[in-house]
């Protein structure tokens, strides 16, 4: 079994002991004081002094184990459970964005860096959690998609006048391209090893389902005008069939695999013992729109730019990648066997 030793930071007992040693009754040293005033202070010393040693003393926890299992194979075991109720003659329905499918990766070669990378982010947060002594399945999700609705449920009887109404909305609309920014990496192997920078975004990256049941690591897309617009047009057709709409704000994410259970709670109970305190750590830079890569897919070329912003040290430990993806239609889901294919229009160049 891999045991890890974590050793606690002890500073601020030193502090407190070093802080009585100069202080006495009278302000006089410790040793100008009466034999007894020496020994009840050196008892109450030695007391303070071994609490430092015992808490200071290297803590060995049981290194957690997390099995990954593509989405593919978890669907035909039992990891997933259903959150929505199944209600008889209701189709449970979905408005997305299809990004990458495990099912034709042939037609998905230029978006072979992404995969890639995907793989890499799930390999850091494996190893990021069980270093936390965390067990569990991750699902690694094969087909990845942006959602621009929340799970809604429809009547088969509305299903057609619903798809029929979301292309009319829909079809003026223009293709677009999503940016998104992947989990930020460090450059350096060490890094990666030690789950540093995992440790310092988590917060940032994971997104709970409503019943708190499942946690999602996610890439954030940034928000565009076409994007707001789509789901302006998805929400006012959910509202007329009572159906929730979209996150407000709109918060658009891709996510890339998922946990059973709230981590960010598990972590947070665990952070006492096993992980050191992180100062002055903004993790919101690894989320701001300057990045250091710039990654195009599929019909745009490959660039690398700095944003406004950007730090020129040369010495920075980390990095992300910005890919931007072209978004041509939009699909609408019911059940698991109802599909439609909404085209976006097409800008020619001037």
């Amino acid at each position: 079994m891999d045991l890890i030793a974590l050793i606690e930071d002890s500073t601020d007992d030193d502090s407190e002991i070093k802080s009585y040693s100069d202080t006495g009754d009278g302000n006089q040293n410790i040793d100008q004081t009466t034999n007894g005033e020496h020994n009840a202070s050196s008892k109450i010393r030695r007391k303070r002094t071994d609490k430092v040693s015992h808490e200071g003393r290297a803590k060995v926890i049981r290194r957690g184990l997390i099995d990954v299992v593509s989405s593919s194979k978890a669907r035909d075991s039992r990891v997933f459970s259903r959150s929505i109720p199944h209600r008889r003659g209701h189709w449970a329905g979905h408005v997305k964005i299809p990004i990458l499918m495990a099912s034709s990766p042939s037609e998905n070669d230029d978006l072979e860096p992404l995969r890639k990378t995907k793989t890499r982010n799930v390999a850091a947060l494996q190893n990021f959690l069980e270093r936390r002594g965390i067990s569990g399945t991750m699902i690694e999700h094969d087909n990845l998609h942006l959602s621009l609705s929340k799970h809604f449920s429809l009547q088969i009887a509305n299903i057609e006048p619903f798809a029929r109404r979301l292309g009319e909305l829909l079809q003026n609309e223009p293709s677009t391209s999503l940016h998104v920014e992947t989990m930020v990496e460090p450059c350096h192997e060490s890094n990666l090893v030690h789950g540093e920078f995992v440790g310092e975004i988590i917060d940032d990256i994971v997104l709970l389902n409503e019943e708190k049941t499942r946690s999602f690591f996610c890439w954030r897309v940034r928000p565009n005008v076409t994007l707001l617009r789509i789901v302006a047009h998805v929400d006012a057709i959910l509202k007329r069939y009572n159906q929730p709409v979209y996150y407000q704000p709109a918060h658009f994410h891709i996510s890339f695999a998922s946990f059973a259970g709230n981590i960010i709670e598990s972590l947070n109970k665990t952070k006492g013992e096993y992980v050191h305190s992180r100062l002055d750590v903004d993790s919101e830079r690894y989320f701001q729109s300057p990045s250091n890569n710039v990654v195009g897919a599929s019909i745009i070329g490959s660039k690398n730019e700095r944003g406004v912003g950007d730090d020129d040290d040369d010495d920075d430990d980390s990095e992300q990648t910005v890919y931007i993806l072209p978004v041509h239609h939009v699909e609408c889901t019911l059940g698991t066997t109802k599909e439609y294919i909404i085209p976006l229009r097409t800008c020619h160049p001037f």
